[in-house]
């Protein structure tokens, strides 16, 4: 490992996460990472924990800042230069449309994909949720944007998986992608609204729409429970879960 990479590693700790700034229900999905990896005998602690705070943490903030970029040419240019940076094909991130603090940021996780072997395939799933965010944000097909939320949601999942490596297993994969799919429905329940307005997408929201996403969610719940160990635990985690998205945010 480089000598700049080392001294990133020595400050690449959650403290320097403004956990404020995070989403509360990231924020949930980083405490509570552990109450969905114990049942499948993953345990979750030490560079492993910290690893995620970061990775969990950013997804967040790429997101927002994704979404404040209204002109198309912007949001490209910046995720072309995320993934070029991740896949360390640039030693920097050479654009405007990426701030200051958000490289910062980007290089604590870049550190963590390099140690951990995985940029390829990390910088791939990244590449990925930024073709499917961009593909539902310009469908004015229902069905369409259903199908690039749900395939969002599961390279959003893939990410923590690669970060895991060795230590994931196929039973918490198969969990963890259909949570994170449904995750996104969930999500886009609450935003929909919002999103149409700010022109982050162009389906409108109306009774079909809401419809389609409340059928998608109760359909895939007994899949959800049915992949999970302790159904009992997985009630009370949803709950929890739906309590800091409706309530916390």
């Amino acid at each position: 490992m480089s000598t700049a990479a080392v001294n990133i590693a020595a400050q690449n700790s959650i403290e320097l996460i403004d956990w404020s700034q995070v989403r509360s229900v990231y924020r949930k999905l980083h405490t509570d990472f552990h109450v969905l990896t114990k049942p499948f005998d993953i345990e979750i602690s030490g560079q492993m924990n910290q690893d995620l705070a970061h990775l969990i943490s950013l997804i967040d903030a790429v997101d927002r800042d994704l979404d404040e970029l209204s002109v198309l040419a912007d949001r490209q240019t910046f995720g072309q230069a995320v993934v070029a940076y991740l896949k360390s094909d640039r030693e920097t991130i050479e654009t405007t449309t990426v701030s200051a603090e958000l490289a910062l940021r980007l290089s604590f996780l870049r550190e963590i994909v390099e140690r951990r072997n995985i940029q390829e395939e990390f910088a791939e799933a990244v590449a990925a949720i930024f073709e499917h965010t961009e593909a539902k944000r310009q469908t004015s097909d229902q069905s369409q944007m259903l199908k690039h939320l749900t395939i969002e949601g599961w390279y959003t999942g893939r990410l923590p998986i690669l970060v895991l490596d060795e230590q994931s297993n196929p039973e918490f994969e198969k969990f963890f992608y259909l949570f994170c799919e449904l995750m996104t429905v969930v999500d886009m329940i609450q935003d929909a609204l919002e999103d149409y307005r700010n022109d982050e997408i162009k389906v409108r929201p109306g009774l079909k729409l809401y419809g389609s996403l409340v059928t998608t969610f109760l359909g895939s719940l007994p899949k959800l429970f049915y992949h999970f160990p302790s159904p009992l635990k997985l009630t009370g985690y949803c709950l929890s879960f739906l309590h800091e998205l409706y309530f916390k945010r």
